[in-house]
């Protein structure tokens, strides 16, 4: 069987700056192994609010991105959702109950 649904197994710290710059790390399975292959984006959703976080490193378990300045104060302290989009448009499900930041 092949498999190729990817998971966002934890992310972490939970918490950061409401003026950016937060480094997250964000583990999970079959990741792309190359910075553009797997941006990253916390969101509110509704349309309410988001912020970009900046792909520094990935692997295909590890992902590490660092949040917008510009935008992060909208989402920052609101239990925004972190979402993985995927090489191949589909987003990378949270497998734990702790994946907002």
């Amino acid at each position: 069987t092949l498999d190729v649904n990817a998971y966002v197994t934890g992310v972490s710290p939970s918490t950061g700056s409401i003026y950016g710059g937060t480094l997250l790390t964000i583990t999970g399975t079959n990741f792309g192994d190359v910075y553009t292959d797997n941006p990253v984006q916390l969101s509110l959703g509704g349309g309410i609010g988001s912020a970009d976080c900046y792909v520094q490193t990935t692997s295909a378990t590890e992902i590490t991105c660092r949040i917008d300045s510009d935008t992060t104060s909208v989402v920052a302290g609101q239990g925004a959702e972190v979402i993985v989009f995927l090489k191949t448009s589909e987003e990378a499900k949270c497998e734990d109950t702790v994946c907002a930041f």
